[in-house]
């Protein structure tokens, strides 16, 4: 009998220790150690990639028919002046230092010892190229200088022309064609004004004022091919 009351004794006390542990046992998995905070529950938005519809964009800015040469020099490129471009001030000129160590020649804008932008570093072979291409350039600028100041130092006589007729001298033969010409223009000019006192015309109508052009004219052309 004791025997049987020890053993619903130990039954008892054993449920009931294991109704306590499951109780304790059962809110951890619930159990969250790391605390959640309102910016971790937030979610971070994600950048979207930039899309350029080709269509928005005029086709004069995706395909220039004539590039603008930068101020500061980037690539090889840039070094090369259009004639469309405008002349470079004295204090942008490109400067030209050669490294020996690096064999190597340095090109850029600088403003006492400090360069203004990144320097282009060339190889002799593309300073050779790039510096005759210049010489050519300064070459045929001064030919034409030259040219159109000696154009235009000839005085132009109304009584003895001459045009050059250019690719049409392997036709006509070299010389061009020379006008000569000869003769009077007489030229009187007048002024005609009336004043009507009619009181039945308006302010404005009552004087008048013409000019009076009377012109005689005598030329004789010769030309020669």
């Amino acid at each position: 009998m004791r025997q049987r009351q020890r053993f619903l004794y130990f039954l008892m006390a054993w449920l009931m220790v294991a109704t306590f542990s499951y109780a304790l046992s059962l809110p951890f998995p619930q159990y969250d150690k790391k605390p959640s905070t309102a910016q971790q529950d937030k979610k971070q938005p994600k950048a979207q990639p930039l899309e350029v519809e080709e269509d928005t964009i005029p086709d004069s800015l995706l395909h220039p028919r004539w590039k603008v040469q930068r101020t500061q020099p980037i690539t090889l490129g840039d070094l090369y002046q259009s004639p469309l471009d405008l002349r470079r001030p004295d204090n942008l000129q490109y400067q030209v230092i050669y490294n020996d160590t690096l064999d190597r020649y340095i090109i850029g804008n600088r403003m006492g010892s400090t360069w203004l932008s990144a320097p282009i570093m060339l190889t002799p072979k593309e300073y050779l190229a790039w510096t005759e291409a210049q010489q050519r350039n300064d070459y045929f600028r001064r030919q034409n200088d030259q040219i159109f100041q000696t154009k235009g130092k000839d005085k132009f006589d109304f009584s003895d022309m001459h045009f050059d007729l250019g690719p049409a001298e392997k036709i006509f033969g070299p010389g061009g064609i020379r006008v000569k010409t000869q003769g009077t223009a007489e030229l009187k000019l007048g002024v005609n004004k009336k004043s009507i006192d009619n009181p039945s015309l308006p302010i404005r109508n009552r004087k008048t004022t013409m000019m009076n052009f009377d012109e005689k004219i005598n030329l004789n052309v010769n030309g020669k091919v």
